[in-house]
């Protein structure tokens, strides 16, 4: 084995006991939201000559991307199990729930529903950190546990449930 000379052993010792570790590689994650639940708390079609049932469908934003389900006709009550799931390498991940009455033909435009607790917003908007597991903002709760979320009366109320995970 070779020795080396002292000022080269210094250096060595320095950089490899005391040098900090090396910056860890962001960990990519899959988030996961589940829909499983979407009921109107309020006439969706107050608006209608007479009231009728919801024709649900949602739309999810995580991570800035934003994806839309099929609609459910005639239930004001569903259990859908929607699952929307994005990879994202940020520890907080910005996640955001849209219910949406299909009314298409001659009700015109979508009613945008409220699920946001909060007066004057609809969409519930939340921040799920990858590494606690915690949910804060909008919504608040776990990782893995359903949680359960009504509008505050801005029109056109709904309760949601929904879980977030990770992977």
């Amino acid at each position: 084995m070779r020795k080396l000379k002292p000022i080269a052993a210094a250096i060595v010792l320095a950089t490899t006991v005391g040098a900090a570790p090396a910056p860890k590689a962001p960990q990519a994650h899959n988030v996961t939201v589940t829909v499983q639940r979407l009921r109107a708390l309020s006439n969706l079609d107050a608006d209608f000559l007479r009231p009728d049932r919801a024709d649900f469908y949602a739309e999810v934003s995580i991570d800035g991307r934003r994806t839309r389900t099929a609609t459910v006709f005639g239930k004001d009550d569903i259990r859908p199990n929607w699952k929307f799931t994005q990879r994202t390498l940020n520890r907080y991940v910005v996640i955001s729930i849209r219910a949406y009455d299909n009314d298409g033909g001659l009700e015109g435009t979508d009613d945008f529903c409220d699920l946001n607790p909060s007066k004057g917003a609809r969409e519930l908007s939340f921040v799920y950190d990858t590494a606690t597991g915690r949910i804060t903002g909008g919504a608040t709760g776990r990782r893995g546990q359903p949680i359960t979320v009504g509008g505050s009366g801005d029109g056109r109320k709904a309760e949601i449930v929904f879980v977030v995970n990770h992977n």
